[in-house]
């Protein structure tokens, strides 16, 4: 602090709770012996909850304890929170902060990323070019939280070795998965056209024959990795992909949940937290992630083709308009009837979109060949390459 200037807030609280280094100390101690402004805010600080927090700074710690970084940390999370403000992942040194050195990714071995094309939860998605084949692909580098956790990482490579060998028309292919300098990646087919979630988005509600060939495809898909062995466990609008010839692709298998590998899995994430997404989740996955099976999917295509044939999902009214309402929505309430929204509709097809949303997994269809089955009927005049030109001529 230099001389003759006043602390701030932030340095005064912390001084007040113990959380600085002993020359920090010093300096605002000799401050408050000249200085009654500061003294009187001090007092005032020492005065309200501030010495709850010096119970986390207790010298009685054992040696070297409070040099933990690990321990710096939760404390600065401990006071960040006390005093509303964000906390950092920082540990707090006493001398200034050194920056990081970060390495630019711009290569992963013989892949030279071109550009950034989405990212999520799971990992960053990049357009890349394999410098000996000349062939440009997408990859998918894991986020930081998950290349962190051995056991994530075993799993990671243990499910690639599954989706390896995956080789269906409506399914994204992977063709390598490797790591480069602690950044661990997934490589896959390059695919050009649009989501599902943008169609809607831009021409709203679909055709019948449209929405409902685009979910036969996607059962399709799921009922292949049904037979391997998979449950998708993220089927929503935004990862399923339409090509110009009218081809869906569904991507990211990166939640996939591997049939036998229930132990494992429940070891790699923390109890009580959500995979999947909020619009589209099964009512079994809001509770228990870990051991649903492919009726989960089947819900959430369900909620998937209610979104192409309505223009939002089940619960994506203005009266669900936290994740919470919408979770709680999916475990307890029916869906608003979609007859509400489309009075269109055939009855038979309602029923099948009443069956895939049905809140007990053994009242929907128990496979998606079922499902594949029940649409034929209303997919015969499906035209999705003209629904994809005239996306074009929109967008």
């Amino acid at each position: 602090m230099p001389a003759g200037k006043c602390p701030s807030c932030h340095d005064l609280e912390a001084y007040v709770v113990g959380a600085l280094s002993a020359g920090e100390k010093q300096a605002i101690a000799r401050h408050l012996s000249e200085c009654t402004g500061c003294r009187a805010e001090e007092q005032r600080l020492q005065s309200d909850d501030m010495p709850l927090l010096a119970s986390l700074f207790d010298p009685r710690w054992p040696p070297g304890y409070a040099d933990e970084p690990a321990c710096q940390q939760a404390l600065a999370r401990a006071v960040a929170f006390a005093l509303m403000r964000p906390p950092t992942d920082e540990a707090a040194p006493a001398g200034p902060p050194r920056p990081k050195a970060k390495r630019k990714l711009n290569r992963l071995r013989q892949y030279r990323l071109l550009e950034r094309l989405g990212g999520g939860g799971t990992g960053v998605v990049y357009k890349a070019r394999h410098s000996r084949l000349d062939r440009v692909v997408a990859i998918k580098v894991l986020s930081k939280h998950l290349k962190k956790d051995p056991d994530a990482l075993a799993r990671f490579y243990r499910e690639m070795k599954v989706i390896g060998k995956l080789d269906h028309p409506n399914i994204v292919r992977a063709t390598d998965a490797d790591e480069d300098a602690g950044f661990h990646y997934l490589v896959m087919e390059l695919i050009e056209g649009h989501d599902l979630s943008s169609l809607v988005q831009h021409l709203g509600p679909l055709p019948v024959t449209d929405a409902c060939h685009l979910a036969q495809q996607a059962a399709r898909a799921l009922d292949y990795i049904h037979q391997h062995g998979l449950v998708h466990r993220d089927i929503k609008p935004s990862n399923m992909m339409l090509l110009a010839n009218g081809q869906l692709k569904l991507l990211d298998l990166g939640l996939s949940l591997l049939r036998g590998d229930i132990a494992q899995e429940t070891n790699l994430t923390t109890p009580g937290v959500l995979m999947g997404t909020c619009d589209y989740i099964s009512p079994e996955q809001c509770s228990d992630s870990h051991h649903v099976d492919i009726r989960a999917d089947l819900y959430s295509l369900g909620c998937t083709l209610y979104e192409l044939l309505c223009g939002r999902a089940p619960f994506g009214g203005p009266e669900y308009s936290t994740p919470l309402k919408k979770v709680l929505a999916h475990m307890r309430s029916p869906a608003p009837p979609i007859t509400d929204l489309r009075p269109d509709l055939p009855a038979e097809l309602v029923r099948i979109v009443e069956r895939l949303l049905a809140k007990q997994p053994n009242d929907r269809f128990r496979t998606p060949a079922e499902l594949i089955v029940a649409l034929q009927p209303f997919v015969k005049e499906s035209d999705l390459p003209g629904l994809v030109a005239h996306m074009e001529r929109r967008a």
